[in-house]
């Protein structure tokens, strides 16, 4: 039996994560938790179908490794909105 690759699973993840999920899931209400707990329970709800295979694969197989890309790929995106923020209200003061 073939060992099981995690990469490119993991490169799926990651890169419908920055397209789609985090953008339509960040809405100001859900956290972190709400966001692993949905995708490890009801994943067909946000993932789209060509990626949901990887989602599945990556979740049975290295649930740890799908915990921590969905983690750090929020903390990314929550750095980037932060970062966004305080350059627009540093624009606003000095107007």
């Amino acid at each position: 039996m073939k060992k099981y690759d995690a990469e490119k699973d993991a490169s799926t993840v990651k890169s419908a994560l920055g397209k789609y999920i985090l953008a339509d899931f960040m809405d100001g209400y859900s956290n972190l938790e709400d966001l692993i707990d949905s995708l490890e329970n009801k994943p067909k709800y946000l993932v789209e179908d060509k990626d949901i295979d990887a989602f599945d694969r990556l979740y049975n197989y290295d649930p740890t490794k799908f915990v921590e890309i969905i983690s750090a790929k929020w903390r990314e995106v929550e750095a980037c909105n932060i970062n966004a923020l305080l350059d627009y209200c540093g624009e606003e003061a000095e107007k």
